[in-house]
């Protein structure tokens, strides 16, 4: 039941998104005219207005509707800067109230109640100008409609009673319109509030998540990151890969040309692994001058060092300048594969290892973790440390 009325909604509709709102909206605007017209069968019926006219002004009224909509539903009126056609349908819905108080003699003060409720649906639905050309326009034509109904039918139409009837509308309609200002105003206010206050969450958590430094994922980020793909990578049996990454001689640099140099170092190593880095490879400062980069995409131990020793050539070749002189960034990492049941201490572990054996190596390079026989694919063979300068 629940699909057939989804299908339903679909098709008279249209897709979920702006177009299906519009649409939606529409309807809903749409659906006074029915009262509008049983009023108008009534008073055809009850000899209050002239009964040839009800059925040729019924379906010119059941035209506007289907007019509208498809407008709405097959997406033709998304190329205005009002998709939903709210002006053009509160113009239309005043236009037919002003007939109907033409057409309907002695029930004609009926007309000006559905009148005063399109304004008020404008005030609502309607941003800036468009509110005042709805006021306007209604005051003017139902004015005009009335002053001319009173000089050609003054016995159906008396003048005092229209002047009284229109003033009584006049205030009714401004006193909506000045309700509906405050409203808008007050709605305005909150949108600033909540986008104020989104916008605050938003630095809230970029704080919480980056390091103030670098602008790199902090460490409480990347263990929940981790934490994460650990779970994917055992229930799905996929590989996941890591790899720890150090600047060779960090403390060098903050003795001999002191602490700013050192964080200039971190913030360019920081700039240039977000360059190279695909999207899909998480870094992290993990403390100091550590970071930690994860592989989100499966990739093995060789494919993600290649990654970084990308990252480690383009430093290579960019070095930077600092008040006390030139500074060539480098770094070791080592690489390590999570093996399925170990817990990701397991892995960074590994990882460190890994790194250990770079620096042993000369720094300036990149090292993979050995991977036991237990987690090797095919015939068990034993892997040995490799290093890539």
């Amino acid at each position: 039941m629940s699909r057939l009325k989804d299908k339903l909604a679909d098709w008279l509709l249209g897709p979920e998104g702006p177009q299906r709102f519009n649409t939606k909206v529409s309807a809903t605007g749409l659906a006074t005219y029915v009262p509008c017209m049983l009023l108008v069968i009534y008073c055809g019926w009850a000899g209050l207005m002239d009964p040839k006219l009800v059925a040729p002004v019924v379906v010119a009224m059941l035209v506007t509707m289907a007019g509208f909509f498809l407008a709405l539903r097959s997406g033709w009126s998304r190329r205005f800067a009002d998709p939903g056609l709210i002006l053009p349908q509160m113009l239309a819905s005043v236009t037919w109230d002003a007939i109907g108080y033409a057409l309907m003699r002695e029930a004609h003060a009926g007309m000006l109640m559905p009148a005063a409720l399109t304004v008020t649906y404008g005030v609502f639905a309607l941003r800036g100008p468009a509110v005042y050309v709805v006021q306007a326009y209604t005051l003017l034509l139902i004015g005009a409609t009335m002053a001319t109904m009173s000089a050609l039918y003054p016995v159906i139409y008396p003048v005092s009673e229209a002047v009284l009837v229109y003033g009584s509308f006049v205030v009714t309609v401004l006193m909506l319109g000045w309700s509906g200002h405050q409203i808008a105003q007050l709605r305005q206010r909150e949108r600033e509030t909540r986008n104020e206050l989104s916008a605050t969450l938003d630095q809230i958590q970029q704080r919480v998540n980056h390091d103030g430094l670098t602008g790199l994922h902090n460490r409480r980020y990347m263990q929940s990151v981790l934490a994460h793909h650990l779970a994917r990578a055992e229930r799905d049996d996929a590989p996941l890969t890591l790899a720890m990454l150090d600047i060779d001689h960090f403390k060098q640099v903050n003795d001999q040309h002191g602490h700013a140099a050192g964080d200039a170092v971190l913030a360019a190593f920081a700039r240039v692994a977000q360059a190279v880095l695909p999207a899909t490879e998480v870094i992290g400062r993990w403390g100091g001058e550590e970071f930690l980069v994860l592989s989100t995409r499966g990739l093995s131990c060789e494919q993600l060092m290649a990654q970084v020793d990308r990252v480690r050539e383009r430093l290579l070749r960019e070095p930077l300048v600092v008040p006390t002189g030139t500074l060539t960034i480098n770094f070791s990492a080592g690489v390590a594969l999570h093996r399925r049941g170990d817990p990701a201490s397991a892995v960074m572990d590994a990882a460190d290892q890994a790194l250990y054996a770079a620096k042993q190596g000369g720094r300036g390079r990149s090292a993979i973790a050995p991977v036991p026989p237990s987690a090797l694919p095919g015939p068990h063979t034993q892997s040995t440390v490799h290093a890539h300068a």
